[in-house]
Order: C-alpha cells, then structure tokens, then sequence
C-alpha cells in the first residue's frame, strides 16, 4: 500500500474489456453492417449484445455471425427482434452446442426470417425435427446445418431458391443422401463426413443442375464410383472424394463418366489408387493441374 501511495499508483493496471478491444477491432465491419463475434474468449450476454447494435457506430445489420460464443437461447431471444436487425440477410450460429431446436423456433418468429439468404447452424444441438421451423424461410439460397445427427435423411421443407446445401458429418444414410442429391435446384451439395458406406449410391440421380458435389471420407467404394460415374450431368464441374477406399476400379470408372472431362476440380486423395494408375490420371490433366489433386 505505501509503495503505491509513494509512487501514486492505485494497483496493477486493469486488463482491456475484451468486449471492447473486439468492438474497436470491428469498427470497420460495424459501419458495414457485418457483427462478426466469433471468439471462443467471448461470451456475450444479452446487454453486451444490445449494447453493440445500438452503438450509434454500428449500421443496420446486415450479416450477424455469433459462432463459438457460448450463445444461449435466452440470449438469442433478447436480441432477434432488436430493429437493427430487420435487413438481416444472413445469420451464422454455428458451433453453439446449447442452442438446440429452439433456436430455430425464435429466428422463426423474427419479421428478418422470411427474407433470410444464408444461415448456418452447424453444431448447435438442431435436431431433424427442429428443421421444420426453416419453412418460413422461403428465401434460403445457402443453409448449413452438419456436425451434429440429424437422422438418416434430411427432412427440409421445400425451399424454393436453395442452391448451397452443406450437411457434412450429420449422420445421413445412403438414402437420406441419395434424396439430396437428385434435389431440384441444388448447384452445390456438401456431404462430407457422412458415414454412408459402399453401395450407397446405387442407383443415385443427379440434380440438373448440380455443379459442385462434395462426398469426402464417406466410406464410398468401387461400385459406388460406377454408380456416380454413370449418372448423367451436363452441370457437374467440381467432384471431390477424397478418403473413399475407390482403388484402381472405382478410379477408372469415374474417368469413363461422360461428365469427366468437364470437371474443373477433382479431389481423389487417399482413394486407393495404384501408384501407376495415380501417375497416369495426373499425367491425362496435363498444365491443367490447378484444383484438381490426386493420391494413391
């Protein structure tokens, strides 16, 4: 005590808000409409949440990410009316494992729901059922909603302008995955981490206008590779299948698809491939080795 008296100090200097030191970070996405809060560090609470959208510094919200924050349903519920949100376009809550259901039930009943573009909701407890509640959001072009069971298929409403579908590691089975991928109107679909084993496309029917399909580590074999190989595609651009135990019969039937030669990516790492068989793929590319990737 008397050494801070003799010094005129009053104690060891207080650490910043860290609250704060992040507002001051974002100062410049705060005046663009983007609140993008995703710290494992930083738990807001829901003044702290309000206390941002009515600082005079942020502008209408137009993109709110509160991913791995430790967000609650009752911090949800005191912020998803606040007026700063009602040009709300696209909503992340992604890896909040205590949201659950509800959290889609109060984004539902929010006037911003119906004209929602993008929502990610990837680790956050939804189950199945809960996915109900996105039928009021007939605005979707791009939803996620992996990491966490959903149940052997995936049960969405119809969504009218959905293009971007990301479900990876959410449990599908073969059928469930199947449905997704004859979906109308879908140009992209992720379904990475889905443990749907060999024979799981038999029999599998491309969207018209898919263009990008994601199928890595899904346990897929040889016959699974005919299966894609001889699904018809005029739209089809972008394959990855990475650690899918293919080997040199599901290689060569993916390389006889009559969609192959308009691939612009190809993923095929850790497929099981011969070495001889690898080398001859690659070497068939040519100086055209930019986003397409290959191992035994």
């Amino acid at each position: 005590m008397w050494f801070s008296s003799l010094f005129g100090c009053s104690g060891p200097p207080q650490a910043p808000d860290p609250l704060a030191v992040w507002q001051a970070r974002e100062r410049q996405n705060l005046a663009a409409g983007v609140v993008r809060l995703s710290d494992l560090d930083l738990h807001p609470t829901a003044a702290q949440l309000l206390a941002v959208l009515e600082d005079p510094g942020t502008a209408p919200v137009q993109d709110l990410r509160l991913s791995q924050v430790g967000l609650t349903t009752e911090v949800l519920a005191a912020v998803a009316d606040h007026p700063k949100l009602q040009d709300l376009r696209g909503l992340s809550l992604t890896f909040n494992p205590d949201l659950g259901d509800e959290a889609l039930a109060i984004a539902g009943r929010a006037g911003w729901w119906s004209s929602l573009t993008r929502l990610e909701v990837d680790g956050t407890g939804i189950t199945g059922a809960g996915l109900a509640a996105l039928a009021g959001a007939g605005d979707l072009t791009h939803l996620s909603v992996g990491h966490g069971d959903r149940g052997p298929s995936l049960d969405l409403p119809d969504l009218p302008s959905l293009t971007w579908l990301s479900a990876v590691e959410a449990g599908l089975s073969g059928s469930g995955a199947l449905a997704l991928l004859a979906r109308p109107g879908l140009e992209a679909l992720v379904l990475d981490g889905n443990a749907l084993g060999p024979g799981a496309l038999e029999g599998v029917q491309l969207g018209v206008a898919l263009q990008g399909l994601g199928l890595e580590d899904c346990g897929l074999g040889p016959g699974d590779a005919a299966a894609l190989a001889g699904a018809p595609s005029e739209a089809l651009r972008s394959v990855s299948l990475d650690r899918n135990p293919l080997g040199d019969e599901g290689l060569d039937a993916l390389t006889g698809a009559t969609w192959w030669a308009g691939l612009e990516t190809v993923g095929l790492v850790g497929t099981g491939g011969s070495p001889e068989r690898v080398e001859a793929i690659r070497a068939s590319w040519g100086p055209q080795q930019a986003g397409r990737a290959i191992t035994p």
